[in-house]
């Protein structure tokens, strides 16, 4: 993606990271493992330790609100992370998906589509880590989205991804974001080398792989089925907002 028109936050500390605040983040799971074939987990686990050179990865975010569902209310931030070999052939399978010319959105498929969505995605070879804050209060889904900011930061950056992009956002709120990540490299949760940006998704097709994963995961928690591959490659992290 081009840098014409994109919010990038700026690179202003070091490439040293660590864990988030305890006050509101439980402690670290175990590694997730990015591909395959990317990411080789002999790096030692919870470390930010770079090891061989491989292609930088990429990631792609979008959000999503529960409010209305079974349940407390609930703020998940997802990235998908595609091996870098891979992303030209995911995008063309997405741009194949969708069954209008804009964007392709869960909320706008129906059943039938959704399967088939479904199915397709669940072929792409790449991890989909959610971030789940609960319960959220409605007055306050920034503070919510922030903390899963943080949480899904520190994830990718152990995970040596050099650049998120996530759906873009009004100005302000995108703006908003950016200041949040300045914030957790002043407080070296994330580093330097992971860049935050925000992208178009009726111009980028990879925007569309975490709203179709969220919209996955969601079904699977009203009783939907969902292929074993696609849920094999979903991790969650549960956050307090």
């Amino acid at each position: 993606m081009s840098d014409a028109g994109v919010l990038r936050a700026e690179e202003t500390v070091g490439a040293e990271c660590r864990e988030p605040d305890p006050d509101h983040q439980e402690q670290q799971p175990g590694r997730v493992v990015i591909s395959r074939d990317t990411v080789d987990s002999a790096r030692g686990a919870g470390t930010c330790e770079r090891g061989p050179m491989i292609p930088p990865l990429h990631a792609w975010g979008d959000e999503s609100v529960r409010t209305h569902t079974a349940g407390q209310p609930r703020y998940l931030l997802a990235a998908s992370v595609v091996d870098s070999n891979d992303v030209e052939a995911s995008r063309a399978l997405l741009e194949d998906l969708r069954p209008t010319r804009g964007k392709l959105h869960w909320h706008d498929l129906n059943d039938r589509q959704r399967k088939r969505v479904i199915a397709a995605v669940a072929e792409i070879d790449a991890v989909h880590l959610i971030v789940i804050a609960a319960p959220m209060d409605p007055r306050r889904e920034e503070r919510a989205r922030a903390v899963c900011l943080e949480r899904l930061g520190w994830e990718l950056a152990r995970q040596d991804v050099a650049l998120l992009t996530l759906e873009q956002r009004a100005t302000a709120l995108a703006a908003r974001d950016l200041r949040v990540v300045e914030a957790l490299r002043g407080r070296r949760i994330i580093p330097a080398s992971l860049r935050v940006e925000h992208g178009d998704p009726t111009a980028e097709p990879m925007l569309w792989l975490p709203d179709q994963v969220l919209g996955a995961f969601g079904a699977a928690s009203e009783g939907h089925p969902v292929p074993p591959s696609l849920s094999a490659a979903i991790e969650t992290y549960d956050v307090e907002p």
